[in-house]
């Protein structure tokens, strides 16, 4: 479509890693993310440009049943809605579902508008957080 943005693969590179700095959580999970992409065939950097801006990380995966598995990994930019379609359409042509997890409210309504749903819930804990361990 003509206000589709333009997603095209990219050499990671300093503004990429600016960019993706927050949307990381830390530094050390930014390090992780893009040692995938230098190192994992699998997990690949976009640059988008047009009607959005700003940059993705996606990596497909796969299981034993042959299931496949686009995961949205990291994104950072503005205007995400025109975006959606696109990698819904790259999907389909790997024959594949697709997955991200998101924590903004806003963002959770953008994907549910675009036939997402949710599908499971992410529970976390951390050493430090001052919680007493059972021995």
């Amino acid at each position: 479509m003509a206000d589709d943005p333009k997603v095209t693969r990219a050499a990671w590179c300093d503004r990429a890693a600016a960019a993706l700095r927050s949307a990381a959580g830390s530094e050390a999970d930014l390090d992780l993310v893009r040692a995938e992409v230098l190192h994992d065939r699998c997990t690949e950097l976009y640059r988008v440009t047009g009607s959005a801006e700003g940059w993705l990380v996606l990596r497909l995966e796969g299981n034993v049943l042959g299931d496949r598995e686009l995961v949205i990994v990291l994104g950072a930019g503005r205007g995400i809605r025109p975006v959606i379609p696109v990698i819904q359409r790259y999907a389909r042509t790997l024959g594949a579902s697709i997955r991200t997890h998101i924590t903004r409210p806003g963002l959770e309504r953008i994907y549910s508008n675009q036939g997402f749903h949710l599908a499971e819930k992410v529970y976390k804990w951390r050493p430090g957080n001052g919680q007493q361990i059972e021995q």
